[in-house]
Order: C-alpha cells, then structure tokens, then sequence
C-alpha cells in the first residue's frame, strides 16, 4: 500500500506499507482490511504500518484499488506510533 504523498515525485522510489494474511501477530501497528469491490481484495488482509520500506518505482505492480478512508485513518494513526509523530 503506496504510503508516500502524492506531493513528491522527484524521486525514483516509493514508501509502502506491506500487507500480510497471517493474523498471527496483530497489534496497534497492524490494521485489518476486509476485502471490497473499492480496495479490490480477495480475503482479509493487514497492512503492517510497523514496516514502512521505501521501493523503486520498477517495482510497483498495477493499481487494484483504494482503501476506504476508515482504514486510511488507521493506518494513519499506526504510523504515528510507529514514526513516534
């Protein structure tokens, strides 16, 4: 999940967050995303907002989909713990 702001272009990567399907470990960091026609998933997935990397643009595959603000707003929040912001 593309994390990085629109805003910056100018570089040749790319933050993200990783999603996972093992709910193995689940925490304040690791937010659940029920599949829908929006996001485009095909099961239950958590984004690891404990795990933001930076990636080169090659290596972006296509657009499936856009998460539901509810989930961004989580996401936001976890990465503010992460980021200590």
């Amino acid at each position: 999940m593309i994390v990085q702001s629109d805003r910056i272009t100018d570089f040749d990567s790319t933050v993200v967050c990783l999603f996972t399907s093992d709910a193995s470990l689940q925490g304040e960091t690791r937010i659940l995303v029920r599949p829908s026609a929006m996001n485009g998933l095909n099961h239950d997935c958590y984004v690891m907002a404990e795990k933001p990397i930076a990636i080169s643009k090659q290596h972006l595959g296509s657009k499936i989909g856009e998460l539901e603000q509810i989930y961004m707003q989580r996401i936001v929040r976890a990465l503010r713990v992460v980021l200590d912001m």
